[in-house]
């Protein structure tokens, strides 16, 4: 559900609209975004830019750049 939101523009969606998301359209509370965009993006299911996770970093879906994952 939270991905499809994300999904949902180009740009992707701040930490910040994800947490208004989650308290107006789910059973779930803002407090839980954090940490499940940090397992999401360990899954690689979502990108942050920055890394570092505030109310202002964009997620975006994972995309995998070519020759990313290779060793040689």
């Amino acid at each position: 559900m939270l991905l499809e939101f994300i999904a949902e523009l180009p740009g992707g969606r701040a930490v910040e609209d994800l947490q208004q998301y989650t308290l107006l359209e789910t059973v779930y509370r803002p407090a839980q975004v954090i940490s499940l965009i940090e397992k999401m993006r360990d899954d690689k299911v979502v990108a942050t830019e920055p890394r570092r996770i505030t109310k202002r970093t964009q997620v975006f879906p994972y995309i995998e750049k070519p020759g990313q994952g290779e060793l040689f």
